[in-house]
């Protein structure tokens, strides 16, 4: 079943991009879950996220090693996340491993309440989670960067497809992301954002990035 929701602002699984640009690189991507391959680490991007040894960029000067923390406060990711969600630089090297979000911190994509921005969600009772990264000071955030791109990592419980396709951008007001039959699959996916030539935002979903992109550390 299709809903169609429509908000002024940006709101739940729409705006999470929007804030990324505020704040979540070159992978090989699997979906089984495995973390290993005979006596090596792999990256894995599906069921859960196992990232490896990525270089790490600092925008500004700080000593924060621990990003695991989310939206940029001192909540501990662990309140989300099941597990123990390790999001860790050491020797300039970054360290991500994260399960599945916990079932009572998933949120149905959900309505508006104004009729200036309107996105098609199919199925309508898909749930998701984002995992912004911060240190524990809520000082310092971390996400992949590409020039004017920006990603951030979001959990989708089931396949899910988001359009804004339908609709003019000008006579909505759109001044946030546009999806054109964007599908995430489910389990951990990142959106990405076209920040380059104002808004709206062209948005797209992947399982992998681009090779330009590089874990970043920048002050809120």
């Amino acid at each position: 079943m299709k809903k169609t929701i429509k908000t002024k602002g940006t709101l739940g699984l729409m705006g999470i991009i929007v804030l990324a640009a505020l704040i979540v690189f070159c992978f090989t991507a699997c979906d089984n879950g495995s973390t290993s391959s005979g006596d090596s680490l792999v990256d894995v991007i599906g069921d859960t996220v196992r990232l490896y040894n990525k270089t790490v960029v600092y925008e500004n000067e700080t000593s924060a090693t621990n990003f695991a923390y989310r939206d940029w406060s001192d909540t501990p990711l662990s309140d989300y996340i099941t597990g123990t969600p390790k999001v860790l630089i050491s020797g300039g090297k970054l360290t991500i491993e994260l399960d599945q979000p916990k079932s009572d911190k998933m949120k149905v994509i959900d309505t508006g309440n104004s009729e200036s921005y309107p996105y098609t969600i199919d199925p309508s009772d898909t749930k998701y989670c984002s995992a912004f990264f911060c240190d524990p000071s809520g000082k310092y955030g971390l996400y992949p960067k590409y020039g004017d791109k920006l990603a951030v990592l979001v959990y989708v419980d089931k396949d899910v497809t988001i359009d804004s396709s339908n609709y003019n951008s000008t006579a909505f007001n759109m001044s946030g992301p546009t999806y054109d039959n964007v599908t995430l699959k489910k389990g951990w996916n990142y959106l990405i954002q076209d920040q380059s030539g104002g808004f709206p935002h062209p948005t797209i979903a992947a399982r992998t990035l681009d090779s330009g992109f590089t874990w970043t550390v920048v002050k809120d």
